[in-house]
């Protein structure tokens, strides 16, 4: 029987199809298997990207099927080619130029040694209604709106590499929690930006169209195709540009912002658990793909080789894995981390939380941090999510993996308001009893209207609203 054999990247999907293109055979990284005569499909994916290869066999096969294309925002290496000097150059140069202007000393630093925040943006010239990369940027504390640097195209160092512009600039932050915000015609979003003692921040952007030059009425649909953007921490003097296994960090993303595993081997998580020694957002990404694949490794999933859709090696117990991580990153990145809102999430989704009950005051960087958050965030939960930090970002939204949402105050009685299409005169006290309820036809006719009477709390959780943020809990703290 013919032995077909197929390697890749690491952190690559393999599949084996027969003739009626059914999956016959899966693997990460590389795979042998025996196959009978016959037509065969091999499909590789990585990181969005794919490459793909009939093959009629009847003798041993051995190949090698690299992909070197997937939607990468950072900067890689083999897919940059020559240019990746030039991007590398500019990165320097951006790093040796501190922006003019700067004010807010209290935020600053003009020590060489301190970490700070470097932003790198690139779009493709072609059609492009403007030519500043970084345009629309700004930069702020959190919770110091007053204190917002604006990105000027004068403080930036631009360069026209390949068919691309890029640009970039050396924001020296001293640690502390931040917000970039993203603004395009009448869209403005804002999202975490952690900057950690020691460590460099690095912020990568893709711009891939602009809001500003579509009707008002393709807004938000279109928000997907406006904008991409990559965060990673790196030590000061390490490449921009990734190369070898750092290329898994994009891939990571990738897969963090479909909710789809890649760990199939102690060589992928190695590359980014362990690998969190060289950028501890990585780390963190890690664990929740890490813990994603182990769960679903408890449940039937459809594959005809294996029994599920993926395998993760459990000979390590997750919750040892996630503890070890855990405690290694907040070696890295010091207990006063602001990146702690997703180093909570991770203990509360390896079952890890404390006895006491933790407050969330920041808000995570990860759009999956922020679900686990809150979800273990009840009247008998151990997370209390500050009602300030909701109502600030309770219009928030997933982006790529990452939190973004508007600059604007709500409540979650707003939040009711829009989702129930229906309240009696009752319920224009938002702390008297919600009624929530659906008609449904049945043969072409509507059946009665049944409706649920809920109390605060009880309509705040179907919402998803963490129970601290409710009057209720206001008045029990009080």
């Amino acid at each position: 029987m013919p032995k077909l054999t197929v390697s890749s990247h690491a952190d690559a999907q393999i599949l084996v199809m027969d003739a009626k293109l059914q999956v016959i055979h899966r693997g990460v990284g590389d795979i042998s298997v025996d196959l009978n005569h016959g037509l065969y499909k091999v499909k590789v994916a990585r990181g969005g990207g794919t490459v793909e290869q009939l093959l009629d066999i009847d003798s041993d096969v051995n190949i090698f099927l690299p992909v070197n294309e997937f939607p990468a925002i950072a900067p890689i290496g083999p897919m940059l080619g020559p240019d990746g000097n030039k991007v590398e150059a500019l990165a320097t140069a951006a790093l040796t130029r501190t922006a003019s202007g700067l004010g807010h000393q209290s935020v600053f630093s003009d020590r060489p040694d301190e970490p700070g925040l470097l932003i790198m943006g690139h779009h493709i010239t072609e059609g492009a209604i403007c030519a500043h990369p970084l345009a629309g940027l700004r930069v702020m504390p959190w919770r110091g709106d007053d204190r917002a640097y604006s990105i000027a195209e004068g403080d930036s160092t631009i360069s026209l590499i390949g068919r691309e512009r890029w640009g970039a600039i050396w924001l020296p932050y001293i640690p502390g929690c931040y917000l970039l915000e993203i603004s395009d015609g009448a869209q403005t979003v804002r999202q975490t930006i952690p900057i950690a003692p020691k460590w460099q921040t690095r912020i990568f952007l893709r711009r891939r169209n602009w809001l500003s030059a579509r009707s008002s009425s393709e807004g938000d649909a279109a928000r997907h195709e406006w904008i991409d953007v990559s965060i990673q921490m790196s030590p000061p003097k390490n490449s921009v540009v990734y190369f070898d296994h750092y290329e898994t960090i994009e891939v990571a993303r990738n897969a963090l912002q479909t909710t789809q595993p890649i760990f199939v081997s102690h060589n992928l998580i190695d590359n980014l658990l362990w690998g969190k020694y060289e950028n501890p957002i990585a780390g963190i990404t890690g664990l929740h793909l890490y813990l994603e694949a182990a769960g679903r490794s408890g449940s039937a999933q459809e594959d005809l080789a294996a029994g599920r859709e993926l395998e993760v090696d459990l000979k390590d117990n997750p919750e040892n894995v996630a503890r070890e991580v855990i405690a290694n990153l907040m070696k890295l990145l010091g207990e006063s981390s602001d990146l702690t809102s997703d180093l909570v999430a991770l203990r509360a989704r390896a079952g890890l939380l404390p006895r006491e009950t933790v407050t969330i005051t920041k808000p995570p960087m990860f759009w999956v941090s922020w679900k686990y958050l809150c979800r273990h965030a009840g009247r008998e939960g151990r997370i209390w999510v500050d009602p300030t930090l909701w109502n600030t970002i309770a219009s928030s939204s997933l982006w790529g993996p990452y939190i973004v949402w508007e600059p604007r105050e709500n409540s979650w009685q707003e939040l009711l308001r829009r989702q129930i299409s229906y309240r009696s005169a009752a319920t224009a006290d938002p702390a008297a009893p919600a009624m929530l309820g659906s008609r449904r036809r049945r043969g072409g006719k509507s059946s009665s209207l049944k409706l649920q009477f809920l109390d605060e709390e009880d309509a705040a959780a179907s919402l998803g609203v963490p129970f601290s943020v409710t009057s209720a809990a206001f008045r029990e703290r009080k």
